[in-house]
């Protein structure tokens, strides 16, 4: 009789040419923030996640400790590496008094609070556009109210796409043609406002002759893309699904 010892099981990543791949639970060491994320997106090989932190630090690092770096509401990284990529758009917002406490908002003490969190981060089906949502008031030097757009070739923050929401983006949605944006709003008879007017080129504004409906407590609002680079508004929309978001 021929005994042969037992073999602990494994999975194989790298599977011969054929064989179907397969996955391990093993740990890998990945990035952290120093808050919360609340949305991720991955396109072309390219991890992007959107919340409220203010720095990453690598795998293993106390907070503050070396190799922190600043990231301020985005970041991105490589899918497949988990190494951190120089994408770093900042997302800020302005700094306001209010005597009720606002809970989804920084708490910078006396009653003063800043608004700047990436709720919802979404891409176009080609992968060619990243649109992300949420409080923020700027990227960078450049206003962007709640909702702004990046070429993920390059990186860049889109000049011309430009809407301005009055209240908080909390969801998107987006097909060839269309960004959906899930607007929170006191109530269904509520306009996003003079944010949306109208205009020219790829800046967008509301639906014509429509106001927000509401799935729950979520308006709505919508662009839509045209043919090239021209935008404009669309008549047509759907209405948000709960805590799900908007769909097309």
């Amino acid at each position: 009789m021929l005994l042969v010892p037992p073999m602990s099981a494994g999975a194989d990543t790298t599977p011969a040419p054929g064989e179907p791949a397969t996955v391990t639970a093993d740990a890998l060491p990945t990035w952290q923030t120093d808050g919360v994320v609340l949305a991720m997106e991955i396109v072309n090989g390219v991890a992007y996640v959107g919340g409220n932190f203010d720095h990453v630090r690598p795998p293993g690092v106390p907070r503050g400790g070396a190799g922190e770096v600043a990231r301020t509401g985005l970041a991105a990284f490589d899918a497949a590496t988990g190494a951190l990529l120089p994408w770093a758009p900042v997302a800020t917002g302005p700094i306001f008094t209010d005597d009720v406490v606002q809970t989804e908002c920084d708490n910078l003490g006396s009653n003063q609070y800043r608004c700047d969190t990436v709720w919802e981060i979404k891409a176009s089906p080609d992968g060619s556009r990243l649109y992300v949502a949420g409080d923020f008031g700027k990227i960078g030097t450049e206003r962007r109210y709640r909702i702004a757009a990046f070429d993920t070739a390059t990186g860049a923050l889109d000049p011309d796409f430009a809407p301005s929401p009055n209240s908080r983006v909390r969801a998107l949605a987006v097909s060839d043609t269309t960004v959906f944006a899930g607007v929170i709003s006191p109530s269904s008879t509520t306009s996003p406002g003079p944010g949306w007017p109208p205009s020219t080129g790829r800046t967008g504004r509301c639906c014509p002759g429509r106001r927000p409906r509401t799935s729950g407590s979520w308006p709505w609002c919508c662009l839509r893309a045209g043919p090239g680079s021209s935008w404009a508004a669309t008549s047509t929309g759907s209405t948000t699904s709960g805590s799900t978001g908007c769909r097309p």
